[in-house]
């Protein structure tokens, strides 16, 4: 794979997941570099023809997706935020002066940000929100893998988007399956509604019925989740019975996470800063806990 070629994010992610965390061979093959291209050539090409969608269900799927791509894409050059070298030469050091946050956020022509309209200070803060939904998958990946690092390897991105038809449809953006099961013997499979703010701070809690908002999250949303829930709990847990499992149990959350452009993140990849991650961690880890979302620990399990 030349760093030239035109490739889609799903090969490039494949070609990664072949190499495997050796940094020097993921350099060599063009990875980052093939990644960069692609943030920078084609999701433009790509979000100009779908955005704004409108009020049609089909133009919010392709937005969507496209959106889906750009967080695979992100999450390629996370590992690059402990790499500064590297990540320099990229331009992927933290805060505005890096190239890809130019290219992403800047007013200068030519970026994502005034890719829609170069004229128009509102159509490029829309999409500076649209991006920022977009970047917040990979802050809350990043607070549960420090909140408990077993469960890093369950939490990759391209693991965890959801079909963007469900995603428009269903009214959340995140499914997981940390491997563990409630009191019942049943596995216990997790969705979750992503907000994301300019606060330095993280909220995560049960989505219940009757709620009038919860996290910014309004009522009907929340009630299209519960019922998309639903649905999943049934055929999921025919699936494990099926296969001669105990059930499935579905639970649903709400979280909200700092914006890419909050002071503690500054970061186009939505890496919290080292300086505030262990607090907004320990809080993150506290409150999941509380309302189930992280798995709970046995006395003895690290």
């Amino acid at each position: 794979m030349g760093v030239d070629d035109e490739v889609s994010v799903a090969e490039i992610a494949r070609k990664a997941e072949e190499i495997g965390p050796d940094l020097e061979a993921q350099i060599r093959e063009g990875i980052y570099e093939n990644t960069v291209a692609w943030i920078e050539k084609t999701f433009p090409d790509k979000f100009r023809r779908t955005y704004p969608p409108g009020n049609n269900q089909e133009s919010k799927i392709r937005l969507a997706q496209i959106q889906g791509e750009l967080s695979v894409a992100l999450s390629l050059l996370v590992v690059l935020n402990d790499e500064p070298l590297v990540a320099g030469r990229l331009g992927l050091n933290r805060g505005e002066s890096g190239n890809l946050w130019q290219l992403m956020f800047s007013d200068r022509a030519g970026s994502i940000a005034t890719c829609c309209n170069t004229r128009r200070s509102d159509v490029s803060e829309a999409v500076r929100d649209q991006l920022a939904g977009t970047i917040s998958n990979l802050t809350l990946v990043q607070l549960i893998s420090e909140s408990d690092p077993a469960l890093a390897t369950k939490a990759r991105i391209h693991d965890i988007l959801v079909n963007p038809r469900v995603d428009v449809q269903e009214q959340y953006d995140l499914r997981f399956d940390f491997g563990d099961k409630n009191e019942k013997g049943e596995k216990i499979v997790r969705i979750v509604s992503l907000k994301s703010h300019r606060d330095p701070d993280v909220r995560i809690c049960a989505a219940e019925p009757g709620r009038a908002k919860i996290l910014g999250v309004e009522r009907e949303s929340i009630d299209t989740m519960l019922r998309a829930a639903k649905k999943l709990q049934t055929r999921l847990d025919t699936e494990e019975k099926r296969n001669g499992g105990v059930g499935v149990e579905v639970r649903c959350f709400v979280a909200a996470v700092p914006r890419y452009d909050a002071p503690c993140v500054m970061n186009p990849t939505g890496r919290i800063s080292a300086n505030a991650l262990p607090g907004l961690a320990s809080v993150f880890k506290e409150d999941a806990s509380k309302c189930g979302f992280l798995p709970s620990r046995k006395e003895g399990e690290k």
